[in-house]
């Protein structure tokens, strides 16, 4: 695939998905994987997907480093921003490194009454605080799950990492 260089490598490897010019897609939702291939081929969709379907194509596009589609996933949750759904998007654009999804998720938040409550109760994950400016510990599971998407040397992490995960104000 042209648009994808970690799909061209498994499909020309001599590995199970080379061999038998199959990617099988476990972890995703059978919505998030078609809208992912409307994007993919057809930069659009004839379906009307909520964003929780976006956030699975987004990171079917982050994980397969599809450059081209993540940009147009990114402007899709932009108008997805709710109360409900905030916790999902800013986690997302954080851990994916997505700056203008970031600060309109920062800019939200910071606006938002019921967003500041969860801030100040310190039920929000960590990475979310840190996009709304707080400094944050999280537990040495929170952590390893952050170092996994950033794909950093977790042993080292892991030793390291805060006992506990609370926001602070």
């Amino acid at each position: 695939m042209a648009t994808s260089p970690v799909l061209k490598a498994m499909l020309q490897s001599t590995m199970k998905e080379g061999a038998n010019k199959r990617v099988q897609i476990k972890d995703s939702s059978s919505a998030g994987v078609s809208l992912f291939l409307d994007m993919l081929y057809t930069t659009a969709t004839r379906t009307d997907p909520d964003y929780k379907t976006m956030l699975v194509a987004l990171d079917l596009a982050h994980r397969w480093q599809v450059q081209n589609v993540m940009p147009i996933l990114e402007s899709g949750l932009f108008a997805m921003l709710t109360v409900d759904s905030f916790v999902s998007i800013a986690e997302a654009a954080a851990l994916k490194g997505m700056e203008k999804l970031q600060r309109t998720c920062a800019a939200f938040g910071a606006k938002n009454t019921q967003i500041q409550d969860m801030l100040k109760k310190g039920s929000l994950p960590a990475v979310v605080c840190q996009l709304l400016g707080q400094r944050a510990e999280m537990s040495p599971e929170q952590h390893m799950v952050i170092l996994l998407d950033l794909g950093q040397n977790i042993v080292l992490n892991f030793i390291v990492a805060p006992p506990v995960f609370t926001c602070w104000l």
